[in-house]
């Protein structure tokens, strides 16, 4: 960064950790176990330094920066736009909130980590990876009630990410569960989030813990669901999906 006569420059926040925070989370991902059964998914833990995680949660927006899907269809979400084809949200933040999330998306929301994310997964990719792919991250919050029923995902996904930041004891058991059914219609793409459970039997439930992530890949068998969060609580995620175009 260059400097002006008679001043220093400003470090820049990731310059402040001893293990650079990006290639800490690519060495924790290229490093990762992958589970193969009911679909190629892994859960991962420290994926950030501790220290820098711990400013990631100081530096988690307010409940006012976070607005619900326009569709209405699950009013206990709060998204906060990191990155998409309409780009961010990050005007609504202020102050060191705004600069901390400024940086985590110019440094983590980049071509050489969700490459990793695409090697990790490549021996599944191979037939459906377009150069045109794209990603979406978002920063969101869900409110005591939240749930969401067993689906796969649409078929323009190719890897989906949930970062988990909880700030409480109380949502250690909202993790995703993994699911799987013999049903041949939920062994598809695109299966809705119809609220129904019905034929749907859960694997396992990996634990909300604090700077964990599980990732996974979409294919017709990626069956996930979340129960109902407990009355009261905040279940903080970053959000990452690799998409193909329409």
């Amino acid at each position: 960064m260059p400097t002006t006569a008679g001043t220093e420059s400003k470090p820049a926040l990731i310059d402040l950790y001893r293990d650079d925070p990006c290639q800490h989370a690519i060495y924790q991902l290229r490093n990762a176990r992958i589970n193969s059964y009911p679909y190629p998914h892994a859960f991962i833990r420290e994926i950030f330094p501790a220290d820098y995680y711990r400013d990631l949660i100081a530096h988690l927006p307010t409940d006012e920066a976070y607005v619900s899907s326009p569709n209405g269809r699950y009013p206990e979400r709060g998204r906060l736009m990191l990155a998409g084809q309409e780009g961010d949200e990050l005007p609504r933040l202020t102050g060191p909130s705004r600069e901390f999330w400024s940086e985590f998306r110019e440094t983590f929301l980049t071509a050489e980590l969700w490459g990793s994310l695409i090697d990790v997964f490549a021996p599944e990719l191979s037939s459906r990876l377009r150069r045109d792919c794209w990603l979406h991250a978002f920063l969101s919050r869900d409110t005591g009630g939240y749930a969401i029923s067993p689906h796969t995902d649409t078929s323009r996904k190719l890897i989906s990410v949930l970062f988990y930041l909880p700030t409480s004891e109380a949502v250690s058991a909202c993790g995703t569960s993994v699911i799987v059914s013999d049903r041949p219609e939920h062994n598809t793409f695109d299966v809705p989030h119809s609220g129904d459970w019905d034929g749907f039997k859960i694997a396992r439930t990996v634990p909300f813990e604090a700077n964990s992530i599980f990732a996974f890949l979409v294919n017709d068998k990626s069956l996930h669901a979340v129960k109902p969060t407990p009355p009261g609580t905040a279940r903080d995620t970053i959000q990452f999906s690799i998409m193909m175009p329409d």
